[in-house]
């Protein structure tokens, strides 16, 4: 209730409020069993009228799994949520993401945060010095490309420009020509006429 009580208290805004509220789901992962009475790893709670036995109000759901009743095998499987408590119950066994799982990405991403989270705090370190390295690496490159690009782009600008003005005057001195061919002809006509 306690950690549900934040994002209830969120959506309230200052002023004017209508009191309508979204959806909130709480997920617990217990690593104790929260109620011996059944051996349903999963529970779903929610507020019920406890005359009617109806749900009382369905924007506040809670769900409890309690990973020490979970107990199949990799071969008793069968949906995507026994894939993933199969994995959270033996991540600290696990040398690799079961078969099945290897295109889930949120999987993949967990799976490379425990590897990361089981080294030691030198280990640690030296990946993240790594890892800076390299994206360093990749930004100097990076800007290295668009700054030459950018430059190809001014040398080709360049280039056009220049032989744009190598035609325009080749062109401008072959008309300048003919017009000069033109005014020479014009006056010996006159001269003639």
């Amino acid at each position: 209730m306690y950690y549900t009580s934040f994002p209830i208290q969120e959506q309230s805004k200052k002023g004017d409020w209508d009191y309508r509220l979204e959806k909130i789901y709480f997920v617990g992962i217990l690593d104790f069993v929260m109620d011996d009475t059944h051996d349903n790893y999963l529970s779903k709670v929610q507020l019920m009228n406890c005359d009617s036995k109806e749900i009382f109000y369905d924007k506040l759901t809670y769900y409890y799994l309690e990973m020490p009743k979970f107990k199949k095998s990799e071969s008793q499987l069968s949906s995507h949520l026994e894939y993933w408590l199969y994995y959270l119950n033996n991540l600290a066994d696990s040398q690799a993401i079961p078969s099945k799982l290897k295109k889930d990405n949120v999987l993949t991403e967990a799976f490379e945060v425990a590897e990361f989270l089981a080294l030691n705090k030198d280990e640690q370190f030296t990946y993240q010095q790594d890892l800076k390295r390299r994206l360093d690496y990749k930004a100097v490159m990076d800007y290295a490309k668009e700054e030459a690009e950018k430059e190809g782009v001014l040398i080709g600008l360049e280039k056009g420009l220049e032989q744009g003005l190598e035609q325009g005057l080749e062109q401008g001195l072959e008309q300048g020509k003919k017009e000069e061919k033109i005014a020479i002809a014009q006056k010996a006509l006159g001269r003639f006429g």
